[in-house]
């Protein structure tokens, strides 16, 4: 794949998170975007005349990318947008909902997100 497109693909991906955010004040409790709702609109402001098919398989292409840094190297970061890392949580006592019994919860990793200054303003 072209680098020209998946950069293309990787910018559009981040103005269009900086315009959700912007409509996001608009409506109370915030909006919830599917896949094909990011994929037709990077499909339909794109000027590299990438069909549907193709946008949607570079921004597989994109989250592949992002998911396989950030499990190698642990942190994945992209200028002006945020940082994606590895983050461990301990072991620790929880409580069955339904039972009330205290239960040990596993040690486990998960993925955090810390959003970059712009990103933040543009809130």
């Amino acid at each position: 794949m072209p680098y020209k497109i998946l950069y293309f693909c990787v910018d559009s991906f981040v103005n269009f998170c900086y315009e959700i955010a912007n409509l996001s004040k608009l409506f109370s409790g915030g909006t919830k975007m599917t896949k094909q709702e990011l994929v037709n609109r990077i499909a339909k402001n794109n000027n590299w005349g990438l069909t549907k098919k193709a946008t949607g398989e570079v921004i597989d292409a994109v989250f592949t990318t992002i998911r396989k840094a950030v499990k190698k190297e642990r942190r994945f970061s992209y200028p002006g947008f945020g940082t994606w890392t590895v983050r461990t949580r301990k072991a620790r006592n929880g409580r069955n909902p339904q039972t009330g019994q205290t239960i040990r919860i596993k040690a486990s990793k998960t993925v955090g997100f810390r959003p970059a200054k712009d990103f933040k303003k543009k809130l």
